[in-house]
């Protein structure tokens, strides 16, 4: 199966926003450090300290504190002003992990809505049960991580096109004419072939977003004018304490509901129980 860690690599494939190298010398006493890249990686980060006539010493981690987003590291010990500090390791141009981590978790949300995996088998007293878990990035059929790649890859774009639709175009008198907006246009126009992917692959599969879904129609009692309760199906075999009745409960539209509190009338007309 799957891991999110696994998804967030096949998304920074998708939007290519792969890890870059990055090597930054920084001399003198300075508590803070600004390496001057964006989206650091805490895996593989190594800030190692230089003092002239002196072996070179690697400082723990629990004596900085990193702002990955920002690239700015804050010593928690003073460096001699001769001192050198440099930190090596890697960046990515477009988003951070924890960024790309929030964007599979929705994902994984609207991906797996009300689904559920469904396993056959039978219990100590002999009875066939069906258990029924809830989907989630963990039992994920691995048919399945493509089209949730996809879906990730498209809440990251756009996350990216909100500050790209801010972007103006600009004619100068001289007649130049730079089209900053096409950069939004490009993105959105990637975004619907992407929307079209999703979706192609879920019709065929017959999964996520897109899947076609059994309903059953509610029917009102003539007597007491209420719905009538419906239940989740049940497999013929299916026995033991586990396999009870469970109501469903879909959700009832009100849009015109009152909401002044006055009681309604039921036998008399002036108002009742």
């Amino acid at each position: 199966m799957a891991t999110s860690a696994d998804i967030i690599a096949r998304v920074r494939t998708e939007l290519g926003d792969l890890a870059e190298d990055f090597v930054v010398p920084i001399f003198g006493s300075r508590p803070v450090l600004e390496l001057g890249v964006r989206n650091v990686s805490t895996v593989g980060l190594t800030v190692v300290k230089q003092i002239p006539g002196q072996p070179s010493v690697v400082i723990d981690p629990s004596r900085y504190t990193l702002l990955a987003r920002t690239g700015i590291i804050t010593l928690l010990d003073p460096l001699p002003d001769n001192a050198t500090v440099i930190t090596t390791g890697s960046h990515y141009p477009l988003f951070s992990d924890g960024e790309l981590a929030q964007f599979v978790a929705d994902a994984e949300r609207q991906h797996c809505h009300e689904r559920e995996l469904k396993v056959r088998g039978r219990n100590e007293n002999g009875f066939i049960t069906y258990t029924r878990t809830p989907m989630t990035l963990a039992n994920l059929p691995d048919i399945e991580i493509v089209p949730l790649t996809i879906l990730a890859t498209i809440n990251a774009l756009y996350s990216a096109a909100t500050d790209a639709a801010t972007d103006m175009d600009i004619i100068t008198a001289e007649g130049t004419h730079l089209r900053r907006g096409q950069r939004y246009e490009q993105m959105m126009m990637h975004v619907v072939q992407l929307q079209a992917r999703y979706k192609e692959i879920c019709t065929q599969y017959n999964i996520g977003a897109y899947r076609m879904e059994t309903s059953q129609l509610r029917r009102i009692s003539k007597t007491t004018g209420r719905y009538v309760p419906l239940f989740i199906g049940r497999e013929y075999d299916e026995g033991g304490p586990n396999s009870l009745p469970t109501r469903l409960l879909p959700p009832v539209d009100s849009p015109h509901e009152d909401t002044s509190g006055v009681p309604s009338p039921w036998i008399y007309p002036y108002g009742g129980i």
